[in-house]
């Protein structure tokens, strides 16, 4: 055991204490820190509001003279989100204005002064974090119909400031500024009590009955076909809706005081952003009560439960980091120079998805079926099961505008992860106006991807679609890139995962419609049958072509947001201050993080190694504990010395990447990083023998079998004395012949399914036709001895009964030693078999010969195909 731990100065400490070279870099690494103020941007005249805030104009873009960009940065903000601040902010925070509010970012007299007020409320390292975002995000004077759309407008803005260039800067981007988190020893985080009834207050307790009184209509398993909706968060079974629950539940709400208005906004569990923000089939009059009734009861439980410490407790650590303590990856992998409308599906909550390109007007989408059809996944992204996310047309001529009366080219390039490869015809995004008439509409029938583009060469209905070949099987209910590109002069092609799949030369000039509109996962107006099932975790249109080469950088720069966490391991004996592992992460789904390529780090960027540190066994940890699964790094053994370490950029040391599950939630998992072998510091690592295998008893083997498909056949020829070379049996087209591979193949009686008993029944049919039609080995006359077969049915059908129940049945009249004691009564059997006769003469008169030889074959089926002959 390697336990020892050096005292240090955190960088979050005194920074004049630190030596000069150190506090130099320090302050280089963080010069693009957001430092906001308290109240920087306090409500302008009158506070803030969660209304629709009319557009209150300032200065504008237009007209600026005064002095010039003084550098690169402050030129960036100029052209990239300044206009937008005049025009959405100007009539406040800006000194010549009657509300005069500072800070003075709106300012129209000196470009530089608006930079240095912005700057102080603008976070360039993680855009998500400003201080701007946050204000409009919970409602000060948002511009657009919902502050989620203000917040990701804002984030944009400020985004293409920091990138240099508006919808990613044409695949620029400025570089990752490092900076030290906040250190923070792991194991302080809350996780879910294994028991939903334990301990007290419990889940079972406090949340549960509210779920089960209001949502059980639809959130369980027991509700109506036509309302049930997953998660079964309110089923009759506790443990089931405690299991089903979690991901909608953030713990850290429990640090929430009960006496905070709900109108604060401050709870961050789904169960209540549903009912607060949604308005998401409120029991009472006021959803606000019923949002604050579930959060009380989510405080108390969530209140009672403790931090659960390390586990075990003498693990090596580095120090806890949440998923949002992460440096926002920048989006300088991405090609967007040409991007004219983005969907990124960040909001994470609320019916409207944001267009985040930044460039011109907006084309926000509007979600039809939240929580039924459609809804929201975790790490970004929207599932659809038939819903849709629709622009209205006026926003959607935005496209047209670029489009059809622009550049003549485009590409539409999304993120996509089919539900399946059996649904047909379904539409998953396009520029249409209904089923069967698109400018543009990507699609999907089974394995294929399909792309419909209307022009001079190709029509606007589905089956003038260029599709995927059918024997590449391309499409697959996997995560997948997928570009459709139309070009004048080359026509259409698809792209998928960065290959060129399907191509034509359908060239021309586009013929689109004006009125139509954008839309995802269906049609405007549509339902199940065109409706698309699978989720769309990014979606772009870009009006000039994407060439190979893009596509090919788009691809390998994945989808969805990533963050680079910090773990600090300056504390341990042996590592240098300052020094740091960092891990990319994100969040896939609502059930898995990514962890990819760590790499050792010191934000001295003029540091090296002078003599080696090996790392060994490195294992990530979440909540206070190892993650039971994922350990990729747990072999690692590797050291950072001068050879590998490059100053201001680190050491990898390991190229790969693993998945780890989700627990609590992005907003609430803590992660750390565990060590074997870290300096001189570690802990030895034992694997902890598994669990003793739980004893199972096998089933009971039932004492019953079936005759298989041979024995069915041969067991049939001896009953009835029809060879099983007769042709109607064995022929080639007999019955046996036509049904062979219809009958049972194997002895085990749980195997026997209803088609088996079709083949059996058609079997026995054909034999007994050929007993009665003399085709056998037995003289029907002496099978049936003393029934005349060309006279009406005989009063007494024993000469019927008797032999069928005797030769197939070993029932003897009168002789119960005979019978089988597991099959049904003598009596109960001619009962049957009278009954058959009795309704086959009501339907028809059985007065003829020909009409005798019909229902003797009926009955003798009955008897022969019966479980006496199948079982054994």
């Amino acid at each position: 055991m390697m336990n020892a731990q050096k005292s240090k100065l955190r960088p979050s400490d005194d920074a004049g204490s630190h030596p000069a070279p150190i506090r130099q870099a320090l302050r280089t690494l963080t010069a693009v820190a957001m430092l906001a103020g308290y109240g920087l941007l306090a409500a302008c005249g009158g506070g803030a509001t969660t209304e629709l805030n009319p557009n209150v104009g300032g200065s504008g873009p237009a007209g600026y003279t005064g002095p010039a960009a003084q550098n690169e940065s402050v030129r960036n903000f100029q052209l990239e989100i300044w206009p937008q601040l005049k025009t959405n902010c100007g009539n406040c925070h800006s000194p010549d204005t009657t509300a005069n509010q500072e800070p003075y970012f709106a300012r129209n007299d000196d470009v530089n002064q608006a930079y240095n007020a912005a700057i102080t409320v603008a976070n360039l390292n993680d855009p998500a974090a400003s201080r701007m975002v946050i204000r409009v995000g919970n409602g000060h004077n948002c511009w657009q119909p919902t502050d989620s759309q203000c917040a990701s407008d804002m984030t944009t803005w400020i985004t293409n400031w920091a990138n240099g260039g508006s919808g990613g800067g044409g695949g620029g981007g400025g570089g990752l500024v490092l900076s030290a988190p906040t250190y923070r020893e792991p194991g302080g985080s809350r996780a879910f009590p294994a028991s939903a009834t334990a301990p007290s207050p419990s889940f079972a307790e406090t949340v549960y009955p509210i779920l089960r009184a209001n949502c059980s209509g639809c959130h369980s398993e027991e509700a109506p076909a036509a309302t049930r909706n997953s998660p079964f968060f309110a089923s009759p079974n506790v443990d089931t809706a405690y299991t089903e629950v979690k991901p909608k539940i953030d713990l850290g709400d429990g640090d929430i005081p009960m006496s905070t208005p709900i109108t604060d906004k401050v709870a961050n569990s789904r169960l209540v952003v549903r009912l607060r923000d949604e308005f998401h089939n409120c029991w009472t009059a006021s959803c606000d009560d019923d949002a604050l009734e579930m959060r009380n009861a989510i405080i108390r439980f969530a209140s009672a439960i403790s931090a659960g410490g390390l586990d075990p407790a003498d693990l090596t650590v580095s120090g806890a980091l949440t998923l949002g303590e992460g440096l926002l990856a920048t989006s300088g992998a991405r090609y967007e120079a040409n991007v004219i409308a983005k969907w990124e599906f960040r909001e994470g909550t609320g019916d409207i998805v944001a267009d985040v390109s930044g460039v011109g007007d907006p084309v926000p989408l509007r979600i039809f079926g939240l929580g039924s059809t459609v809804d929201w996944i975790g790490g970004n992204g929207l599932e659809f099961r038939g819903g849709l996310a629709q622009a209205t047309s006026d926003a959607s001529n935005k496209i047209y505008d670029r489009i059809a009366n622009g550049t003549g080219e485009y590409s539409l390039e999304a993120w996509v992860i089919p539900a399946n490869v059996t649904q047909e015809d379904r539409f998953i995004a396009g520029y249409t106006q209904g089923n069967d008439d698109h400018n543009v509409m990507l699609g999907q029938t089974m394995y294929n991807y399909d792309f419909v583009n209307w022009s001079s060469a190709s029509g606007r209905t589905n089956d003038s679609a260029l599709s995927t070949p059918d024997a590449a099987e391309v499409l697959q209910a996997t995560l997948q890139h997928v570009v459709v590109n139309f070009s004048p002069t080359t026509g259409r092609e698809i792209y998928v995962n960065g290959q060129l799949m399907a191509a034509d030369n359908a060239t021309g000039s586009l013929t689109w419609g004006a009125d139509y509109v954008f839309s995802l996962g269906n049609i405007p107006g549509g339902n199940n049958a065109t409706g698309w099932f699978g989720r769309i975790r990014m979606l772009a249109i870009h009006d000039r072509v994407l060439t190979p080469e893009q596509i090919t950088t788009n691809f390998d720069g994945g989808v969805g947001e990533k963050r680079f966490l910090l773990f600090d391991v300056g504390s341990q004996d042996g590592v240098p201050e300052n020094s740091y592992v960092m891990l990319e992460v994100s969040q896939i789904d609502d059930y898995a993080y990514v962890f990819n390529k760590p790499v050792f780090v010191n934000l001295d960027a003029a540091w090296t190694p002078t003599t080696p540190i090996p790392i060994e066994g490195l294992r990530l940890g979440i909540n206070g504990h190892l993650a039971p699964l994922g350990q990729a790094y747990a072999y690692l053994d590797t050291q950072v010395d001068s050879a590998n370490y490059v100053a201001g950029v680190g050491q990898v040391l390991s190229d790969i990447g693993t998945i780890i599950p989700v627990e609590n939630g992005p907003d609430s998992d803590e992660f750390f990083l565990a060590f074997e072998v870290i300096g001189n510091a570690g802990t030895a690592y034992v694997e902890n023998d598994p669990p003793a295998p739980l004893r199972a008893e096998p089933d009971p083997m039932p004492a019953i079998g079936l005759r298989t498909f041979e024995e069915i056949n041969q067991t049939m020829s001896e009953l009835t004395g029809v060879p099983t070379t007769n042709p109607a049996i064995g022929g080639a087209n007999g019955t046996y012949t036509t049904y062979k591979q219809q009958f049972p193949s194997v002895e085990n009686i749980e195997a026997f399914l209803s088609s088996h008993q079709m083949a059996i029944s058609q079997l026995a049919m054909t034999y007994c036709d050929e007993l009665v039609n003399n085709r056998g080995t037995i003289d029907r006359a002496t099978y049936f001895s003393g029934l005349d077969f060309t006279a009406a049915l005989p009063t007494d059908r024993s000469v019927i009964i008797d032999p069928l129940l005797e030769r197939m049945m070993n029932v003897v009249p009168g002789n119960a030693a005979r019978s089988v004691t597991s099959q049904p009564a003598e009596a109960d059997l001619r009962l049957e078999l009278n009954n058959l006769m009795d309704a086959l003469c009501a339907n028809s008169a059985c007065t003829t010969g020909t009409r005798t030889e019909q229902v003797v074959t009926a009955a003798c089926a009955v008897a022969l195909g019966s479980a006496t002959m199948l079982i054994q």
